[in-house]
């Protein structure tokens, strides 16, 4: 083979071996983008389960509250009425005074 071909091939050779170079380089930092991106990803999904769970405690403590508000309201009426029925015979003891 005639040296100048030699060098052509050689020159070409080197080329190919420098753009495969740069290639195996961009592959790894995208392998490296996309490992950090699925752990994040990972990371997202469990804060995310983490929050759902906050959120299902606070409605059932909402839940809990709000049935002892009704339960308060209501012991609240009842001593709302005896306090009545007691003005009543008060008053009606004082007419017969």
């Amino acid at each position: 083979m005639p040296k100048e071909k030699q060098k052509v091939l050689s020159a070409a050779l080197k080329e190919i071996e420098n753009e495969m170079k740069k290639l195996k380089d961009t592959k790894d930092d995208m392998e490296k983008k996309l490992s950090r991106m699925a752990k994040t990803l990972t990371d997202t999904q469990n804060e995310e389960i983490t929050l759902r769970n906050k959120i299902s405690a606070l409605v059932e403590k909402e839940t809990n509250l709000n049935s002892k508000r009704e339960r308060i309201k209501e012991e609240l009426t009842q001593l709302k009425e005896k306090l009545s029925k007691v003005s009543r015979i008060d008053a009606e003891m004082k007419e017969l005074d």
